[in-house]
């Protein structure tokens, strides 16, 4: 089994014997072809049309719209991740003072019912 994406050159040579073994045709071709020769989507379409295959224009536009959807959301996930740290409206209860992120995301620092310095010395022995 390949664990690289074969440069298209290479991949075309194997594909066209892979081609003459298969008996997939439209949305199930391309899949396969992007499954077996590790290769995105819109690859695998521009493969299969310079191997002669035809695939409609219509799916092709369906196809980008998914993969430009699908980056749409992973942007706006990673976005909201880096984010999540920074809402001041959940920690700026809990912490007087943020002194870092841990890497998770999770925040350490001076809590608001953390005793300060001032404080410890008036109650030597309690605290």
């Amino acid at each position: 089994p390949q664990k690289a994406t074969l440069k298209r050159g290479n991949r075309l040579l194997k594909a066209k014997h892979w081609l003459t073994l298969t008996d997939l045709e439209g949305k199930a071709l391309v899949h396969s072809y992007a499954k077996k020769f590790r290769t995105g989507l819109t690859d695998s379409i521009i493969d299969l049309r310079l191997l002669g295959v035809t695939i409609t224009a219509e799916y092709e536009e369906c196809v980008k719209r998914s993969v430009m959807e699908l980056t749409k959301q992973k942007h706006k996930k990673r976005e909201e991740k880096l984010n999540a740290h920074l809402d001041d409206s959940e920690q700026g209860h809990h912490f007087a003072y943020i002194a870092g992120y841990t890497g998770g995301g999770a925040p350490y620092g001076l809590a608001w019912d953390q005793p300060d310095e001032e404080e410890r010395s008036m109650y030597p022995y309690q605290m």
